[in-house]
Formats: structure tokens, C-alpha cells, sequence
């Protein structure tokens, strides 16, 4: 019996093959890093939700702050009350450029000025302040009273009784 030479041709690209396809199939699908929330209807309720009306939020009193310059505020609070009232300032401006549109930092510059006898910065430190408060009544307040002694300071009486309307 005469037996044909056995090829091995066909055996090696089939065994390229193999090798390209199987270690495709081991490895997991690619997971996405950032996954982009899906939009989300909102529902649309048939009738209005009747809520109890809230109280109007009450604003902090000046000595209590939040947010990124808090501490160089505490610290410029205290030394407001030791009479150190540069030391007061300095902290304020530091506070100031972290938050420059803080309206309760720029009354308590306003106060450390008015301590220090120079009225007309106070005034305008109130005044920066006054732009900034919003409905914050209770500052607005502060200001006003403020803007009041430093008037009298300078001797403009009649600037103090129109702030005191």
C-alpha cells in the first residue's frame, strides 16, 4: 500500500487562525470610563402638589460665615473685638480676594476703617457692601447704621438723617 505524503500546508494557516481568533475571545469588551448619564424625562404631574408655604429663610447675623475665606473671617472678627483693627484689615483684604463679592466682608472692612477714624473709606466700604447684599435685610441694616456714625464722624449731619429715615 502506497500512501500519499501528508501535507502539513493546510495545518499551518489554520493554526494562524487560531491563534488571531482565540485570544480575541478572552478578553472582556471595554468598559467606558466617563459614562454619559441618559436624559431623563421628567414627570409631568396631573395636578399641582399643594406645599405649606415656608417661612422667609433668615440671613446668619455678620458673625456667622461660610464658604473658602471663613477662617480669615473669624480671625478678622477677632481681632475687631481685641481692637487690633489693621490686623483686622489686612485679614479682610486677604479674605477679600478669595471672595470679592462677599458683602459681609466688605461691611467688616468698613468697620475695621471706621476703628482705624478713616470715616470716608468706612463709607465707601459700606457703600461696596450695600451693592452687594441683595435682600440680606439684616446686613443692610449694619450698613446703614455704619454709614450713620461715619457721616457723623465727618460732620455731614445732613448725609446721617437722610440714612436715618
Amino acid at each position: 500500500m502506497i500512501t500519499a505524503p501528508v501535507s502539513r500546508r493546510p495545518r499551518l494557516p489554520l493554526l494562524l487562525l487560531l491563534l488571531l481568533v482565540l485570544p480575541s475571545c478572552a478578553v472582556p469588551p471595554p468598559v467606558p470610563r466617563h459614562k454619559a448619564p441618559a436624559p431623563m424625562e421628567s414627570p409631568q404631574p396631573s395636578a399641582p402638589i399643594e406645599r405649606p408655604e415656608a417661612p422667609a429663610p433668615v440671613q446668619p447675623p455678620p458673625s456667622v460665615q461660610s464658604g473658602p475665606a471663613r477662617s480669615l473671617h473669624v480671625k478678622a472678627d477677632e481681632a475687631l473685638a481685641a481692637g487690633h483693627a489693621d490686623k483686622a484689615e489686612m485679614l479682610l483684604e486677604r479674605a477679600l480676594r478669595i471672595e470679592p463679592r462677599n458683602a459681609l466682608l466688605w461691611h467688616l472692612l468698613g468697620q475695621s476703617k471706621y476703628a482705624q477714624g478713616d470715616y470716608a473709606q468706612a463709607v465707601e466700604f459700606c457703600r461696596k457692601s450695600e451693592s452687594l447684599a441683595g435682600n440680606n435685610t439684616k446686613l443692610r441694616e449694619y450698613n446703614r447704621s455704619l454709614l450713620q456714625k461715619a457721616y457723623r464722624k465727618m460732620g455731614d449731619t445732613e448725609q446721617a438723617e437722610k440714612l436715618g429715615r
